[in-house]
C-alpha cells in the first residue's frame, strides 16, 4: 500500500523553512519530490530561489513548491 503525502501550495515562504519540490520526470511518468530550503524570492512574482542539499542554489516555477499536511 502507498503511504499519500497531501500536498499544499504555501501562500507566504519563510527563508531557511524546508519545502517539497516537484520535479517532473521524463522517463517515469509522474513526479518526484525532493526536500529544498526555500532561499529569497526573485524579481519575478512566478520564480523563487531554493537552495538543494548541495547548497547549490537554482531558480524554480514558484507553482513547483509544496508543503506537507
Amino acid at each position: 500500500m502507498k503511504t499519500l503525502i497531501s500536498k499544499i501550495h504555501p501562500d507566504t515562504l519563510v527563508e531557511g523553512r524546508r519545502y517539497l519540490l516537484r520535479i517532473r520526470q521524463t522517463v517515469v511518468p509522474g513526479c518526484a519530490l525532493v526536500p529544498v530550503v526555500f532561499y529569497r524570492y526573485d524579481s519575478c512574482p512566478a520564480i523563487v530561489i531554493v537552495m538543494d542539499d548541495s547548497g547549490q542554489k537554482v531558480r524554480i516555477p514558484r507553482d513547483d513548491l509544496y508543503t506537507k499536511s
